[in-house]
């Protein structure tokens, strides 16, 4: 028995030997969790302050240290966060599934989740956790929303209206959520349900005719035109000025063709203090359009447009467009007047100078073309058009050298515009040439057609250019043949062709040509009865060259002397 007793307390003793060092062990390692975790909240909080800096980099290395030495769920939620946001979806879904782990409840570690689910494509997913989050909070409506939009990536516009509904209930119809469930109904064409919505917001919200409008525009959107209208003539009971109702009206008739009614309602919101100016120069756009079939409603809109500039004075686009109806009209003088005034109330809108420039240019107003360019390269600077109109009243002042300064700038601005481009380029060889800089003009004929190796007129007039000159005739005579190609009844382009053949001394083959030129020309000019003298005479014709040398004289605008003498002396 004693025996068994001394076993019995060395037993014991053991135990309790185990037992103080199993509590050491435990107690070291509890100091040391503590320790860890300590140091782990240091990392964090310097991880918060580089986020805060946006030292991304530092911060995630901060927290990647905390996470480390102790199992921070905010750490991973914040690593998640950084990744979300550099859009390194994967790293940023296994950190806050790691967050996740350690606090499953955390509402905005599954806001976050819910994301990066819908990123992966998993939108079930993420509407199952809106689910939850939705009846964990049933006060966030938030959530409804969320829950809603996923089940609408998952094409499941059924459950999003359920929702939807639910929401209703619990803060009363609004309109943001009939719109959406209206625009799902018709999304779905379930036309019933839709109107539903819009008679139910109407109803809650008599006063609004916003509502009413709406409902209205449903009604037409689907040919039941009477149902509309009764809710037009409900709205002008309570407000006979709603511009809203006077424009859907106008819409309406101008929709169905009724063009008198159409012209009602216009002229109501032309004279509406409640209609903007845009809405207003939109239908005289509309009747713009519609006056190509039909010129007599150019009267209507001219008279629209004094009612415009009555009504809105102090708006240069009252003016402009105006102006626009007359120039429609080929009344040149009088749309150049609306422009002006236009461009006196407002300078910034090139559109509108624009039209200036054409109509100038058009008028041979070069004086005044001089002056409008340079107001508009106040406002324009790096508009190449600008540079283009100035170098034409220039150029047809004769005075070059301001053209060619003004055309060099424009060719610089006018970027991947290579018609503009090509036109530059010909313009400047034109003036280059009036001044007898044969070698400049050659140049800049050549960069033109570099780029529109087509162009016609550049093609003819480069090609007399030489032959008047007498230089290069292989090259003016290739050119003169490809103008023909692409122009063959052109009586100008055949009449440079014959030239070129008289200065190589083809002089039956120019004959011929020279002929068709004066066939095909309505009014045949001077120099083309001049250039038939010419052949004529070189042919040993000297009669039928007289003769056309005195046609050419009576087609002369001014004298030449050239001309003269050959007259009197009977030869070249």
């Amino acid at each position: 028995m004693k025996k068994i007793k001394h076993i019995s307390l060395l037993v014991v003793f053991v135990f309790m030997l185990l037992a103080s060092t199993n509590a050491q062990n435990n107690k070291k390692a509890k100091n040391k969790t503590e320790a860890n975790r300590v140091k782990a909240e240091r990392f964090f909080f310097s991880g918060l302050k580089e986020n805060i800096k946006e030292n991304y980099t530092e911060a995630i290395n901060q927290f990647s240290k905390a996470v480390k030495l102790y199992p921070i769920d905010a750490a991973y939620y914040e690593i998640s966060l950084i990744k979300y946001k550099q859009k390194d979806y994967s790293t940023a879904k296994k950190n806050i599934e790691a967050a996740l782990k350690i606090e499953g409840t955390n509402k905005w570690y599954r806001e976050l989740y819910a994301e990066l689910l819908s990123i992966d494509g998993k939108h079930d997913k993420a509407a199952s956790i809106y689910k939850k989050l939705r009846e964990e909070y049933p006060a966030n409506t938030n959530y409804y929303y969320s829950e809603a939009y996923f089940y609408l990536k998952q094409n499941k516009p059924k459950e999003a209206i359920k929702i939807y509904n639910a929401l209703e209930k619990k803060i009363g119809i609004n309109e943001d959520l009939t719109n959406e469930k209206y625009r799902l109904y018709i999304k779905m064409n379930s036309k019933k349900d839709a109107e539903k919505e819009l008679v139910k917001l109407s109803e809650a919200f008599p006063k609004n005719t916003k509502f009413l409008n709406k409902l209205a525009g449903f009604y037409l959107s689907n040919n039941e035109e009477e149902k509309a209208i009764e809710i037009y003539k409900k709205i002008l009971v309570e407000n006979p000025n709603n511009a809203k109702v006077i424009m859907s009206l106008a819409d309406y008739y101008n929709h169905i063709g009724d063009n008198e009614k159409y012209q009602e309602y216009s002229r109501k919101a032309f004279e509406s203090e409640q209609i903007n100016i845009d809405t207003k120069i939109s239908i005289l756009y509309d009747y713009i359009q519609l006056s190509k079939k039909d010129k007599a409603l150019l009267a209507e809109a001219m008279e629209y447009a004094k009612i415009l500039v009555s009504k809105h004075p102090e708006d240069a686009k009252s003016w402009a467009i105006y102006g626009d109806l007359y120039n429609i009209q080929e009344q040149a003088s009088k749309a150049l007047k609306m422009y002006n005034k236009s461009l006196e109330i407002r300078q910034d809108i090139f559109s509108v100078w624009q039209q200036v420039f054409f109509l100038q240019s058009d008028a041979k107003k070069y004086n005044e073309l001089i002056k409008s360019t340079g107001k508009a390269k106040e406002y324009f600077p790096n508009q190449s058009l600008i540079y283009f109109f100035s170098g034409i009243a220039n150029q047809q002042l004769k005075d070059y050298e301001k053209a060619i300064k003004n055309y060099k700038k424009g060719v610089k601005m006018a970027g991947k515009n290579h018609a503009l481009k090509s036109q530059f380029f010909s313009n400047i060889a034109e003036s280059y040439n009036s001044i007898k800089d044969f070698k400049n003009s050659d140049i800049y004929f050549e960069k033109c057609l570099e780029i529109e190796p087509d162009n016609q007129y550049t093609l003819n007039n480069y090609a007399y250019y030489l032959s008047l000159r007498a230089e290069n005739l292989e090259r003016a005579k290739e050119m003169s043949l490809k103008s023909l190609e692409l122009s063959p009844n052109s009586a100008t382009y055949l009449d440079t062709y014959a030239w070129i053949l008289y200065k190589n001394k083809e002089y039956k083959k120019a004959l011929e040509y020279q002929k068709r030129a004066i066939e095909l020309s309505e009014k045949v000019s001077a120099v083309l009865y001049e250039h038939l003298g010419d052949i004529y005479y070189k042919l040993n014709k000297k009669t039928e060259a007289l003769n056309n040398w005195k046609k050419a004289k009576n087609e002369s605008i001014d004298i030449n002397e050239k001309l003269e003498r050959k007259i009197k002396e009977g030869k070249l």
